[in-house]
């Protein structure tokens, strides 16, 4: 009987370590499937992310090809300046108008300004104080084609700030 005895808590203690290590490993497969969720959870905020972040780049890259086209499509003539009034960009526009190409304009101050009877008068600078205190200046400025041709031209000139309020570059419409 003592063996019987033995024999069967031996058994009940196999079956209670056997038991133990079912739970274990259950609770192991649970844990690993809630982290598994958990990491699933996480692609799928990240994949969510990452398609709003695409779609918000693709919206902008339209809004800038919009805008790049009608700048090239407009009869307008359009200059984008740097800080010191130097060519960065013109439209097609700029060189019916003025019959510069953008490689004879690029990096040199536009044809209007280049006239020494406007910066004996001061007007660049007048046109520059205009623009660092209201970010905007327009009037009509004497201008001359490549040609020689003169031509009075009404012309815009809006200040380009940065996030932070620093003037970037000029937009001039003419």
């Amino acid at each position: 009987a003592n063996d019987w005895l033995a024999g069967r808590a031996r058994y009940r203690n196999f079956a209670l370590a056997i038991s133990g290590l079912l739970l274990l490993l259950v609770g192991i497969f649970l844990l690993g499937m809630r982290m598994q969720h958990g990491s699933l959870l996480q692609i799928e905020v990240i994949n969510m992310r990452l398609a709003r972040e695409l779609a918000e780049r693709t919206r902008a890259q339209k809004e800038l090809q919009l805008a790049d086209a009608v700048v090239r499509n407009t009869e307008e003539g359009v200059m984008v300046l740097s800080q010191d009034l130097n060519i960065e960009s013109v439209n097609p526009a700029f060189e019916r108008i003025t019959g510069y190409s953008l490689s004879e304009a690029l990096g040199k101050a536009p044809p209007m300004l280049r006239d020494t009877a406007l910066q004996t008068k001061g007007l660049v600078d007048s046109i520059r104080n205009s623009l660092q205190s209201g970010g905007k200046w327009e009037g009509m400025l004497p201008a001359q084609r490549r040609d020689g041709t003169p031509y009075p031209q009404d012309t815009m000139v809006n200040a380009v700030r940065s996030e932070d309020g620093a003037i970037e570059h000029y937009a001039v419409v003419f």
